[in-house]
């Protein structure tokens, strides 16, 4: 997919980004385009145009985060009690970067956290997706982080009650 500047995109890591420029870099004597990606006060280098880009998408639409709401306030699916079996799991959903991926993390680890104590790297991973969801949620619908974080808080409740 191709991007313009002042787009804005999802980085799978680091969340709700935008477009700030195209540059073209000479690396290791091969000169490439990039994305220049502003996101969480840093700045990024994406190649353009290649399967790298794939770690840039869209954000989600009004429309899409219904489903996500959905996934939000359905039954957990369990994840593994073996902390490196677990690990994988977690990181896949990660690491896919699609706002549905990651709503299921955050209801599996949410669901998770409230039987065990996550260990660093759970929590970690947990605290950014929901930051990236958060930052998503609020541009879609143009809501205060605040908001929106109160708003899955509620989600995450009948999560809970549709898995007892």
């Amino acid at each position: 997919m191709t991007y313009n500047i002042g787009d804005k995109v999802i980085h799978y890591n680091f969340g709700f980004s935008e477009i700030i420029g195209v540059e073209e870099k000479m690396i290791s004597g091969v000169s490439q385009k990039y994305y220049v990606v502003r996101t969480n006060g840093m700045l990024l280098w994406i190649p353009y145009q290649t399967e790298e880009t794939s770690k840039l998408r869209p954000p989600s639409s009004r429309n899409e985060f219904n489903k996500f709401f959905s996934i939000l306030r359905s039954k957990y699916s369990p994840l593994s009690s073996e902390r490196n079996v677990r690990k994988s799991q977690i990181q896949g959903r990660f690491v896919n970067g699609s706002t549905e991926s990651i709503c299921t993390l955050i209801r599996d680890l949410s669901f998770y956290k409230n039987q065990k104590k996550l260990n660093e790297y759970d929590s970690s991973i947990f605290e950014r997706a929901i930051h990236n969801l958060i930052d998503e949620w609020g541009y879609a619908f143009n809501i205060p982080q605040a908001q929106a974080r109160v708003e899955l808080n509620k989600l995450l409740l009948e999560s809970y009650s549709a898995s007892k």
